[in-house]
């Protein structure tokens, strides 16, 4: 959307910039962690069977993504450089994964973007789909 009203907007005087930010080291992510081993512990076992390693796959992205995040104050300067610049930038990637995630956007095909991220929640591998 923004990529549409950069343009339309333009000759108005009104600058257009899209923050995207990648994963942030907040609290967000030990809530999510929490939360995950309350319900696989809840889990019946078939629950466990069907959905326990995706859950484990989950939880351990969540502890490397909290580790790793970008710190808040970095999309705080984003935003601020987006706002009061006199020429700000049409985009703004903060964080690694952000940048990785752009140029897989760029890269490779919806389907097999859907496949990558269903491979990195899936806690064992590829998954053939049977229907």
């Amino acid at each position: 959307m923004s990529d549409s009203l950069r343009p339309e907007l333009a000759p108005l005087g009104v600058h257009v910039a899209l923050v995207e930010p990648g994963s942030i080291k907040t609290e967000i992510w030990d809530r999510g962690i929490a939360a995950g081993q309350e319900l696989r512990e809840a889990l019946p076992e078939e629950g466990a069977r069907l959905y326990g390693a995706r859950l484990e796959a989950l939880e351990r992205t969540g502890r490397l993504t909290a580790r790793l995040g970008a710190r808040p104050e970095k999309v705080a300067a984003a935003v601020a450089h987006a706002l009061t610049a006199d020429r700000p930038r049409t985009r703004y990637l903060v964080g690694a994964d952000a940048r990785v995630q752009a140029l897989l956007r760029a890269a490779l095909p919806d389907r097999a973007r859907d496949a990558l991220a269903g491979y990195a929640a899936s806690g064992s591998g590829w998954r053939r789909r049977t229907s």
